[in-house]
């Protein structure tokens, strides 16, 4: 979290609120400005499971992704340090500052965690507002599952946790895949997000960052032209399709570095092809 000063408070209620706790809870400050990590530290006091600890290093700016992902790796390692021998610890969670969880979250997740051992991780059901009418599914062609996730430890841990890369989470999905192992949203377990485009920045950057993502993961043009005639017909707002290819494009123009795993880019450049056209014509 980073100058998260406004959600902390709401963040922390809505996890200790949970039916089921986690044994500890890391929250990771990425180098405040706003006071966030002092008022995260004082609310924890409270709470024996709860740590607040600052991030450990840094890329610097223009490198989100990567930033994002070592300040989840410093909680992760900073948290099963707490249990020497590993403690027993099987699973690892990661949610976001903005997020509100239903009070059976972390159960319903955990319960079919537990039940499939095929599973790499289980994603949250996200819901969105819908006109001011309640909330429903959000429905993102560009995003395989959202990243508000329960992993299972032996997958993420020999994978060093997190990956230093543009969208880890969408990395991490190949990465279940090359084990044969699989993925799925928990319908049962909701939460809501109450930041735009999921993002400090708003919808309009987010989804443009969200593009020039899909270019560094090497994403095949096909795909993105196929989400943005489907999508951008079916979904409203109806402009965020065509952002998410403007940002591809900006990446490409300003050549941003794509990621080299060789997994990562035969998934995105062929195997996902395959993948989103047969969706697509199953919806069709």
């Amino acid at each position: 979290m980073r100058n998260e000063s406004a959600h902390v408070e709401e963040l922390i209620r809505t996890v200790s609120s949970q039916t089921v706790r986690p044994a500890a809870w890391i929250l990771v400050d990425g180098n405040s400005t706003d006071g966030c990590y002092e008022q995260a530290k004082q609310i924890a006091r409270q709470y024996d499971w709860i740590y607040v600890i600052r991030q450990t290093e840094f890329y610097g700016k223009g490198y989100s992704h990567q930033n994002f992902a070592l300040g989840v790796n410093d909680g992760c390692r900073y948290g099963l340090d707490l249990f020497p021998g590993g403690g027993g610890i099987r699973f690892i969670g990661k949610i976001d500052a903005t997020v509100e969880l239903d009070q059976d979250f972390l159960e319903n997740m955990l319960t079919v965690l537990e039940g499939d051992e095929t599973l790499a991780f289980v994603c949250g059901h996200e819901l969105e507002e819908i006109d001011g009418n309640g909330k429903g599914l959000v429905n993102d062609p560009f995003v395989d599952f959202n990243d508000i996730r329960l992993y299972r430890r032996d997958f993420l841990e020999p994978l060093g946790f997190y990956p230093i890369s543009f969208s880890p989470d969408a990395v991490l999905i190949v990465k279940a895949r090359s084990k044969d192992m699989n993925a799925k949203v928990c319908l049962d377990a909701t939460f809501y997000d109450k930041r735009p485009g999921a993002t400090k920045i708003g919808a309009w950057k987010g989804y443009m960052l969200k593009g020039e993502a899909l270019w560094g993961l090497g994403y095949h043009p096909l795909i993105i032209l196929i989400d943005v005639l489907y999508f951008g017909i079916q979904r409203s707002p109806h402009y965020h399709a065509a952002v998410v290819m403007f940002g591809y494009l900006r990446g490409f123009i300003n050549k941003v570095e794509r990621i080299e795993d060789p997994e990562v880019i035969e998934y995105f450049w062929k195997l996902r092809l395959r993948d989103a056209m047969d969706a697509h014509l199953k919806k069709a």
